[in-house]
């Protein structure tokens, strides 16, 4: 009887998700983009490229663009926008505030004939903002939003990591930090050799893939997606705590579904909630 009622709730689910992601691809031009194909409508390129002052820390908020953070010879910002998106930045007592929000209205005409005025037009898929930090950086907190697009970052120290995003996808590697904090809309999240404090993840739709090493508390939200974390260590190095909804947990490969919590003496907990989605836990050496 539950399965049945999973299927069920995750049909509605998913038919109410594909009529928000059809109005949102409307909004951002989606049906319109083959009559709206003249460069025109991009409006003219800003292209930047500038060497900075050193900064530690890094507040950036974009909305359709592909955003780096990777490691450089020096503190530099490097980007190709259309000027009806442009990108603002400065920096401030050590803060570099980065921010890009998508394209100006423009009235549009659909196939249907109809005149929709104050849609938005999304953005070529070749705008890139890149920041680049040298080895010696010393940050202490990076906090990064994105509304549609994707964002990866390498190679980065940091004290504390707050990333959020819409729609899109993350790609991180080498990444290390003493508090971190993930939170996906739709989309993917894979992350690599991720060293962290204490690590909070929460996804609405779509896939997580985290593997590292984790010194601190883990606590990972599931909505309708699928979460994969694999931690260096044994079952022993956690606590658990587990709130299964309509969705499976698995403890390395194991069903936890009659376990609400477990006491190992351990100095960290690991808590998962699980949804409708699916959480997949492994713990190895």
């Amino acid at each position: 009887m539950k399965k049945w009622y999973r299927i069920i709730i995750i049909g509605i689910l998913l038919m109410i998700i594909g009529i928000v992601l059809i109005g949102m691809g409307m909004m951002r031009g989606g049906k319109t983009q083959i009559e709206m194909g003249n460069p025109a409508n991009r409006g003219d390129s800003i292209a930047v490229k500038e060497t900075l002052e050193a900064f530690d820390e890094l507040e950036i908020d974009v909305d359709t663009v592909e955003f780096k953070l990777v490691k450089g010879e020096n503190y530099g910002i490097d980007f190709v926008v259309s000027d009806r998106a442009p990108v603002e930045y400065h920096l401030t007592d050590g803060k570099l505030t980065v921010k890009q929000k998508g394209y100006k209205k423009l009235p549009i005409n659909i196939s249907l004939g109809f005149n929709f005025s104050n849609k938005m037009v999304s953005g070529p898929s070749h705008d890139y903002i890149t920041l680049s930090v040298p080895e010696e950086a010393n940050l202490q907190s990076i906090m990064m939003k994105c509304g549609v697009g994707e964002l990866k970052i390498s190679e980065i120290e940091t004290e504390y990591l707050d990333l959020d995003i819409g729609v899109g996808s993350f790609n991180l590697s080498d990444i290390t930090a003493k508090k971190a904090k993930i939170k996906g809309g739709v989309g993917e999240i894979s992350a690599r050799d991720f060293i962290a404090g204490q690590l909070d993840v929460e996804v609405g739709v779509g896939e997580v893939d985290i593997e590292g090493i984790f010194d601190g508390d883990v606590i990972i939200k599931g909505g309708m997606g699928d979460i994969k974390l694999r931690a260096k260590g044994t079952e022993k190095d956690f606590n658990y705590q587990f709130e299964q909804g309509l969705g499976e947990i698995e403890l390395n490969n194991k069903s936890v579904h009659s376990i609400k919590q477990t006491d190992n003496k351990a100095d960290k907990m690991l808590s998962a909630e699980s949804g409708i989605g699916s959480v997949s836990i492994y713990i190895e050496e």
